[in-house]
């Protein structure tokens, strides 16, 4: 009896460590549908997703109300003093329309389950543009819905073809716990990324992370400078042409209290420099949900804390980088030229679109003049002659 006793304690032990692994994992790309296990406050996991982690003074107030398709009200904010941790995991509707989509949270799961400690979140900005919709500094903001003050039900939300972000935040103290969601089943038009053949993006790493590193900053760069490289795992080269591509936007978030201080530059994995603002904004605070697009009114038209869409002080993305490999390091790099303040980065991405050619159309090239002479007591001829399409690109494509 002793020995039974003992195998069956064994293959019980073994059976639960089997249980615990497959339990943790951290989730796949390629069905949503199954566990996502991330820690708040971590950008580390899951891995293969866009993560971003930081840290927001106050949350949501959790109500009884679990949103419903097509949106919630925003309940407000609660404990404006407390400092709660927070991760958001990027997501893309790769349909053409709306979606109702309903995810299923569960925070008693995981590595370091959090329990009550965990809430769940849905932010897309209208139109579904910008890969960073949540502000943890404006959380009404882009706020979609939420789980509710029951946290294991789950929650629906309509999400319009673009991206969006899951958030999951801490609701009584900070701490890096863990939680698992997952999406319920939506057709596969929900991604964890932009379709092949679609905008390529990338978000900084190592945020967020103080401005300047270490001090308040001085001339030129004493401190500093902070820098995020942004990884591209895409080759081509930006250009003008079918399969160049074009760099969309950069789009950063980041606190400081006293934004002339700041030289905000671009690096380009061959060393290449832009200066996307430098010494602007005067005595005021932070860039909260900046975008750098070509073709926008300049960076140095704008005041703090620069919310919207501006073109880069120093030029154009299309003439800077004209030619390069967007291949490599893409790097966020930022001095602080004057001591007495600081402040973080937030958050930093970079966009891409890969450039689709359709030639030109092909041209029928009619025969010579064609005379037929009618055969004796009858009304007509039939005529047959082989016609041509040429195309500029293909050559003869018909004969």
């Amino acid at each position: 009896m002793k020995k039974n006793y003992l195998v069956s304690a064994a293959l019980s032990f073994l059976l639960l460590i089997i249980f615990n692994t497959s339990s943790f994992a951290q989730g796949d790309c390629n069905d949503l549908t199954s566990p996502i296990e991330t820690q708040i406050g971590l950008s580390a996991e899951p891995s293969g997703f866009f993560v971003r982690s930081g840290t927001q003074l106050g949350r949501i107030f959790r109500d009884a109300v679990a949103s419903a398709c097509p949106s919630k009200v925003y309940p407000g904010d609660f404990n404006t003093a407390t400092t709660f941790n927070y991760t958001a995991i990027r997501f893309y509707n790769s349909d053409v329309a709306p979606t109702c989509i309903t995810i299923n949270f569960d925070p008693n799961s995981g590595a370091s389950p959090c329990l009550t400690n965990g809430h769940a979140l849905v932010f897309q900005e209208p139109g579904g543009g910008s890969t960073t919709p949540y502000d943890p500094a404006n959380q009404g903001t882009n706020y979609l819905g939420d789980v509710g003050s029951s946290n294991t039900q789950p929650f629906s939300v309509t999400v319009e073809p673009g991206w969006f972000e899951v958030v999951i935040t801490n609701t009584s103290s900070a701490a890096n716990c863990s939680v698992q969601f997952s999406f319920a089943p939506n057709g596969g038009v929900i991604k964890c990324d932009m379709p092949a053949g679609g905008p390529i993006s990338a978000c900084g790493t190592g945020n967020p992370q103080p401005i300047p590193v270490t001090g308040t900053g001085g001339f030129p760069c004493v401190g500093g400078p902070t820098t995020s490289p942004a990884a591209v795992t895409a080759t081509g080269n930006i250009g003008t042409g079918s399969g160049d591509y074009t760099l969309d936007t950069v789009e950063i978030n980041l606190t400081h209290s006293w934004d002339s201080d700041l030289d905000i530059t671009l690096i380009s994995p061959n060393g290449t420099t832009l200066d996307l603002s430098s010494d602007n904004g005067g005595s005021g605070d932070n860039y909260t949900n900046t975008v750098f697009m070509d073709g926008a009114p300049s960076i140095t038209t704008g005041s703090a804390p620069f919310t919207g869409t501006f073109q880069a002080e120093g030029g154009t993305f299309a003439a800077t980088f004209a030619g390069e490999p967007i291949n490599g390091n893409w790097t966020l790099s930022i001095c602080d030229d004057s001591g007495g303040d600081s402040g973080n980065l937030l958050s930093y991405c970079i966009n891409f679109t890969e450039i689709t050619m359709v030639g030109n159309p092909p041209t029928i090239v009619c025969p010579a003049n064609i005379t037929a002479n009618n055969d004796p007591g009858t009304c007509g001829a039939v005529v047959n002659f082989a016609g041509v399409a040429f195309d500029d690109e293909d050559g003869n494509i018909s004969g």
